[in-house]
């Protein structure tokens, strides 16, 4: 499984998070300030970084900061487990590349989750997928979302769960038969400055033929302002 570097101040949050995440069978190293955490990565390799952001001397925003000065760190996958909701924090840590942002106490269902979707292994899947067999089949991946946005072009909706840049789906929306669902490719994803656990999600149509462009067109003018 993954590497992973744990940093926080609060022994009781270490142990737990510590056992919580090797449960899922990940090695997870904890220290507990941002400067040893540095240093630990500048010696050793490791794949996501979860750290708190208020600690004594050195903060987690500290540690950010000098890591994306880093090129060799400017990509680390970076989580925030930490106490504060106020919105500069949580806007300061997307400034900083952080990618979920979970706010204590933990609930371990949601950390596993959020920790799973970012560590997903290429090669992994890629070996996975030598060794499937051949297939005729359909499929389609459905997340919940509140759209709030639709145009001739793409969408924007509102998700309380991630959905990673790329990922294609169809829309399924009621008024809309299922020969004329438009497909959507993500284009962004990024965290609700003022709620951690939500998701502004911005998507561009793909393949669309001419009788699914007279589908959105009809349902622009019936239900929401075009984008």
């Amino acid at each position: 499984m993954s590497r992973i570097l744990l940093v926080d101040d609060d022994g009781d949050v270490r142990k737990i998070a510590k056992r919580i995440l090797e449960k899922e069978g990940h090695t997870v190293v904890a220290v507990d300030n941002g400067l040893t955490a540095l240093d630990e990565l500048n010696i050793n390799p490791y794949d996501l970084l979860l750290t708190d952001a208020n600690m004594p001397q050195y903060s987690g925003f500290d540690l950010l900061r000098a890591l994306r000065r880093q090129p060799k760190h400017a990509n680390l996958i970076a989580v925030m487990l930490t106490g504060r909701r106020e919105k500069q924090d949580i806007q300061q840590a997307i400034e900083l590349g952080v990618k979920e942002y979970i706010v204590k106490p933990i609930d371990p269902v949601v950390l596993i989750s959020k920790i799973q979707n970012l560590l997903v292994d290429p090669a992994k899947d890629a070996a996975i997928m030598n060794q499937s067999a051949s297939a005729n089949l359909s499929a389609r991946f459905e997340t919940p979302m509140r759209i709030t946005k639709i145009g001739l072009t793409g969408i924007k909706a509102i998700s309380n769960s991630p959905i990673n840049s790329g990922m294609e789906f169809y829309l399924n929306i009621d008024d809309f038969t299922y020969e004329s669902m438009p497909k959507v490719r993500i284009v962004h994803c990024t965290i609700d400055p003022e709620n951690a656990n939500q998701y502004f999600i911005q998507g561009e149509f793909v393949e669309l033929d001419h009788d699914v462009k007279k589908e959105i067109t009809a349902y622009i003018q019936d239900n929401l302002e075009a984008a």
